[in-house]
């Protein structure tokens, strides 16, 4: 297992590793100094990726980053290119500001406090916030299948909170933007109890993501283009 990848990413490094790395492959940007906004960063591990990658990088979260987000970001190399502050994603305000607007696992916990109106009013707020031609990159958990809907409302804490899509109402809600590149992946790893069964699960995941319904899929990635 790469441990940049896990510290980028949090968990099931081999799917959410993919799913960010679909993004570098699908823009039509120049990273180099592009101009970039994370939303929901929590501990600000794709803040710190996407400096890798030459971008300078406003990493928020609704009551910042985390410390720990902010000691990894002064110990790395690319300091210089990453920034902190507070956001609600709901209420950016910053009309085409920036090049590229990151979110990853964030809009099923907006939806969790304010409903699938919640998810929208954020998203439409990316949309205001980029230039023309900006790109909002996104990486978000699915409903899935049903074993998936099962297993989350009995073992995971939130599971009952927390509000997943289908690929099909986030590919809706996201209809402003001129276009949309997505993947759907991701359906084993979920379910290892520890990280290295989730990448032996998530290596099995590779070989049959697309021989399966998409809707079996727990991710979403896509590059949504203004």
């Amino acid at each position: 297992m790469n441990n940049n990848n896990l510290t980028y990413v949090e968990w099931d490094s081999v799917n959410w590793t993919r799913a960010i790395q679909f993004w570098n492959e699908n823009t039509n940007l120049d990273l180099q100094n592009s101009k970039t906004l994370e939303v929901g960063a929590r501990h600000g591990g794709l803040s710190l990726w996407l400096a890798s990658l030459g971008n300078n990088v406003h990493c928020t979260d609704l009551n910042g980053p985390s410390e720990t987000a902010k000691k990894a970001h002064q110990e790395s190399t690319y300091s210089d290119k990453i920034s902190h502050g507070k956001l609600d994603i709901t209420n950016i305000g910053s009309p085409e500001k920036y090049d590229i607007v990151v979110s990853k696992s964030v809009l099923g916990g907006v939806g969790a406090s304010l409903g699938q109106e919640g998810i929208q009013l954020s998203i439409d707020e990316i949309h205001s916030s980029l230039r023309k031609s900006g790109e909002y990159w996104f990486a978000e958990n699915l409903s899935a299948s049903m074993l998936h809907q099962i297993t989350r409302k009995a073992f995971v804490p939130w599971g009952n909170r927390w509000l997943y899509s289908s690929n099909s109402e986030l590919i809706e809600k996201l209809s402003a933007f001129s276009n949309v590149q997505f993947l759907t992946l991701g359906f084993l790893a979920t379910f290892g109890r520890s990280e290295n069964q989730r990448v032996h699960l998530g290596n099995i995941d590779k070989i049959i993501d697309q021989k399966i319904p998409s809707s079996w899929n727990y991710i979403m990635t896509g590059v949504a283009t203004k």
